[in-house]
């Protein structure tokens, strides 16, 4: 990984998406790269956006600036505007069963995030599978790095494997 990589993991309060930010973060600096990991937030109440933004690079991030994604991981559906994001040419991972069509530029990939989660009885959060389908996607930080970080803070490696082994190409 030579250039900065920008994550935006968009979603809403109450999915994870603060958590599996600062988790990306962690598991790309153990990886030995240089990370910037922030979570912008609404109101601090169930249903308001989230979103958490995290660089990362071989050599130091200067920039402190908000930058649109190349890779923008989409925790709801619901929120439309997400291709705002991305940069052209990004890739977007979104919580789906079927595929969706966004820009024809964007690279895109799906995973039942909502429905997994469902199926697990409620364990893990939405972005924390979603996390699992965006490493599996971005392929540049080895799993055992997240591995780490999540049995760490004691959180559920299952969920984020299931998003790993559950996303599709469309």
């Amino acid at each position: 990984m030579d250039d900065l990589i920008t994550t935006i993991l968009y979603g809403r309060a109450e999915q994870g998406v603060e958590t599996a930010t600062r988790r990306l973060g962690d598991a790309a600096f153990r990886a030995k790269n240089q990370t910037q990991d922030f979570v912008v937030k609404g109101m601090e109440t169930v249903g308001f956006p989230v979103r958490g933004t995290v660089k990362v690079a071989k050599s130091p991030i200067v920039s402190k600036q908000e930058e649109q994604g190349d890779f923008v991981v989409l925790c709801d559906m619901q929120l439309k505007d997400a291709a705002k994001y991305c940069k052209d040419r990004a890739t977007i991972i979104y919580n789906s069963i079927d595929k969706m069509k966004f820009k024809d530029e964007l690279k895109q990939f799906h995973v039942p995030a909502t429905q997994i989660y469902l199926d697990r009885g409620r364990t893990g959060t939405v972005a924390l599978i979603m996390l699992g389908a965006f490493a599996k996607v971005f392929g540049k930080i080895p799993l055992k790095y997240f591995k780490a970080v999540l049995d760490e803070h004691g959180e559920n490696y299952g969920a984020f494997e299931e998003g790993a082994h559950n996303v599709k190409r469309g």
